[in-house]
């Protein structure tokens, strides 16, 4: 297993970021306005403001506290031996997004703990940007116990475009890179259309991290779901992908096959195409992701994470990478899953997912522990 090192964390990233940057500016206008607005080539460059600098939609801020909340749980699992990620974790860490956009959060939560995290000193993350409708509303409401999670009936793209990172950390273990995926996406959509989106991509990520091709992660996502019955949306989408992807001519109306992708299946099907279909040509793949019919910055985010790892990023990509906000963000946020991932992780996904007791926090928050994650992340 080849060694997964900064750079191919930092381009997987930092590309999701361009992408969606890339579409945002267009993500509410059909392929015939754009033609309209941009001529006859359609929109081909990133759009910045006065600033000179181009914006993420919520797909990356959610994406930048789910590996917070990657970090912070390791952190815990190599201090304590165990934590809580998929659920405690990963929760608190969007409910912190929440709060920094000045939304309501659950009358439960103790605001200081939401305020206490490195990224609140971030201005461009409290920037109320476009996202999900239905993830704002679920993290207004009070966590329901586990058994109920799958009440949420949301099929929507957001829990997607935020899985890479966890794809990269249990990059070792498919199996867990999964369950891991699955279990986060169930905090906000309950629909295994939804979720189950998420742990195939988080495969996908996870062998391509591995150094397979393209083509042999693709098939190792879909062997995790290809016997469920509740993923026949996600495997004729998965499906249709790679069989556009052999044709020899592409065209924007090609996307219409998959829906709007404003659900998680529709993108990740359409992302598997693009993907396919121009993974010599990042920059390529990503202008055809947004000049479409549908949400093109949610499919530019997930074909940005998986050609920037992949492939990394060409000439042009990285020049719009400069513009896009954040940019030294991720950069030391890549650096620091690099750091963990260096590090061994747990191969059985249940010790990192038990939460502490109440004794074992009193017990870790005696200890003088010399380690810099501790003081950046173990906040909660």
């Amino acid at each position: 297993m080849k060694k997964l090192d900064f750079n191919k964390i930092y381009n997987c990233i930092l590309a999701g970021a361009v992408g969606d940057a890339l579409g945002e500016p267009i993500r509410n206008m059909g392929y015939d306005e754009i033609i309209e607005e941009y001529g006859k080539n359609g929109y081909t460059d990133l759009k910045v403001d006065s600033d000179d600098k181009a914006r993420i939609t919520a797909n990356t801020q959610l994406t930048i506290f789910t590996i917070d909340a990657l970090i912070r749980a390791y952190t815990k699992y190599y201090i304590y031996g165990i934590t809580g990620f998929g659920r405690i974790t990963s929760y608190t860490s969007y409910l912190r997004w929440q709060h920094s956009q000045d939304r309501e959060t659950p009358n439960s939560i103790d605001k200081q703990q939401l305020e206490d995290n490195y990224l609140m000193e971030y201005q461009e993350l409290k920037y109320e940007r476009y996202a999900e409708k239905n993830i704002i509303q679920i993290l207004e409401n009070e966590m329901i116990s586990e058994d109920d999670i799958g009440y949420i009936d949301n099929k929507g793209y957001a829990c997607l475009t935020k899985t890479a990172p966890i794809g990269l950390v249990f990059y070792n273990n498919d199996k867990v890179a999964f369950e891991m995926a699955v279990k986060v996406a169930k905090l906000t959509h309950g629909h295994p259309s939804a979720y189950l989106s998420c742990g195939v991509l988080a495969v996908i990520i996870a062998n391509l991290a591995k150094g397979e091709k393209l083509e042999k992660a693709i098939e190792k996502g879909l062997k995790m779901v290809i016997r469920k019955e509740e993923a026949s949306e996600i495997i004729e989408k998965i499906k249709l992908g790679i069989q556009l992807s052999k044709d020899n001519i592409h065209y924007a109306e090609k996307l219409d096959d998959f829906g709007f992708c404003d659900d998680a299946h529709e993108v990740l099907g359409a992302a598997i195409y693009i993907a396919l279909t121009f993974q010599d040509n990042i920059s390529d793949a990503l202008l055809y992701s947004v000049n479409n019919n549908c949400y093109g910055s949610n499919i530019a985010t997930v074909v940005g994470n998986i050609l920037g790892l992949y492939r990394g990023i060409d000439i042009r990509v990285s020049e719009w990478a400069r513009k896009v906000e954040l940019s030294e963000l991720y950069k030391t946020l890549a650096f620091d899953l690099s750091s963990i991932i260096k590090n061994e992780l747990p191969k059985e996904i249940d010790n990192f997912d038990k939460d502490l007791t109440v004794n074992q926090i009193k017990y870790v928050n005696d200890l003088n522990i010399a380690n810099w994650w501790l003081v950046k992340y173990d906040k909660d």
